[in-house]
C-alpha cells in the first residue's frame, strides 16, 4: 500500500473503543523479502486518549523512535519527572519502564527498530543509549529535524507513517552495513528463539580478544547473552499473555531450565511474576500493562 509516496509494505488502522479509552492506531509492517523488514519492527501511529494513566511497556530486543506530534509524554517515577523529547530515541530495554499518559486526545508515531535498523538509522554505537531516551536531535543531528518536518507536513495519519517509512528507506540505503560477524549472531539468536546455548555465546564473546563483544554491544547495545535473554523473555512474555498453556510447559517450550528460572528472569525483566503478569490489565493486541499508579505497579508485581 503507498501513503505519500512508494512504500513496500501495509498500511492499516484499526479503531478500539473499550474501559482502557478510544483511539484509532495505523499500523506499517514491511512486506516479505523487503529490506526493511530486517531492521524495521513496524511503524505506527496513536490517535485518540486512554483512560488510565499509565502503561507498563516490557523489553522485546527493539529500540523505537518516539515523535510527539501534539502532546507530552513523561516516564512514571515516584516523583516529579520531566517530560520526554518531542522527538526521542530509546535504547534495548533491559528491564520494564512506565510512561504517563497525559490523559487528553493526543497523536503520536513511533518507530520499531530492530537492531540492525537501528544501528544504521542512528550511526553511533549503541550501547550509549541502553535503558535510556535521548533527544533524537541529540544523537543524528539535523536528520532528525528533518524526520519532524516530514511527518508533521503529512496530511493524515497514513501520510505521517508513510513519510517516516520513506525517511528510513533513503537513510538506511546509505548507511553501512553491521559487521558480519554481529548480523550471523543476531539472526541465530531470533532464530533460536533466545535459545542459543550460553556455551556458544561465551565462545562468541571470547573471539578475537573480545573485539567481537565489544562490536557486539556497539551495534546492539548489550552483550550477546543478554539479547538471547531479552529474546527469550520475549517468546515467554508472549505465550503467558495469549497461550493456554501452564507456566511449567511455557518454561520448557521457551528453554528455561524450570519454572523457577523463568520466574527468575521475569522478575529480573518484568519486575513481576509470570502470574502477575497474567492476571493484569493488558492492553488490546499488545502485551503493555494498563495501570493505575504506583501502588498498583507493587501490587502486580507480587
Amino acid at each position: 500500500m503507498a501513503a505519500g509516496g512508494e512504500v513496500c509494505g501495509v498500511i492499516a488502522t484499526w479503531r478500539v473503543e473499550s474501559e482502557l479509552g478510544c483511539w484509532t492506531t495505523t499500523n506499517y509492517t514491511p512486506s516479505p523479502g523487503d529490506r526493511l523488514g530486517g531492521v524495521v519492527q513496524r511503524v505506527w501511529l496513536f490517535r485518540g486518549a486512554t483512560s488510565m494513566p499509565r502503561e507498563r511497556l516490557f523489553p522485546d530486543g527493539s529500540l523505537e523512535i518516539v515523535l510527539q506530534l501534539d502532546a507530552d509524554y513523561r516516564p512514571a517515577l515516584d516523583g516529579p519527572s520531566e517530560p520526554f523529547p518531542v522527538l526521542s530515541v530509546g535504547g534495548i530495554r533491559t528491564a520494564s519502564h512506565t510512561i504517563e499518559n497525559s490523559g487528553r486526545p493526543v497523536r503520536v508515531l513511533g518507530i520499531g527498530l530492530w537492531p540492525a535498523g537501528a544501528y544504521a538509522l542512528l550511526r553511533t554505537s549503541l550501547r550509549e543509549l541502553t535503558d535510556l531516551d535521548l533527544d533524537l536531535h541529540d544523537v543524528i543531528g539535523r536528520a532528525a529535524a528533518e524526520f519532524g518536518t516530514l511527518c508533521w507536513d503529512a496530511h493524515g495519519d497514513a501520510a505521517c507513517v508513510g513519510a517516516a517509512v520513506e525517511w528510513m528507506r533513503a537513510r538506511i540505503g546509505r548507511a553501512p552495513e553491521p559487521a558480519a560477524l554481529v548480523a550471523r549472531t543476531l539472526a541465530q539468536i531470533e532464530a533460536d528463539g533466545g535459545d542459543l546455548l550460553i556455551a556458544a555465546l561465551d565462545g562468541f564473546d571470547g573471539k578475537a580478544g573480545g573485539r567481537f563483544a565489544a562490536a557486539f554491544r556497539d551495534q546492539v547495545g548489550v552483550t550477546p547473552k543478554r539479547f538471547a535473554r531479552i529474546v527469550r523473555f520475549r517468546r515467554a512474555l508472549e505465550l503467558v499473555r495469549h497461550g493456554e498453556a501452564s507456566l511449567a510447559e511455557i518454561a520448557g517450550r521457551t528453554g528455561y531450565y524450570d519454572q523457577p528460572h523463568m520466574n527468575a528472569e521475569f522478575r529480573v525483566h518484568a519486575g513481576m511474576s509470570p502470574q502477575a503478569f497474567r492476571r493484569a490489565v493488558h492492553y488490546p493486541n499488545s502485551v503493555s500493562l494498563a495501570e493505575q499508579n504506583l501502588q498498583d505497579e507493587v501490587a502486580t508485581s507480587a
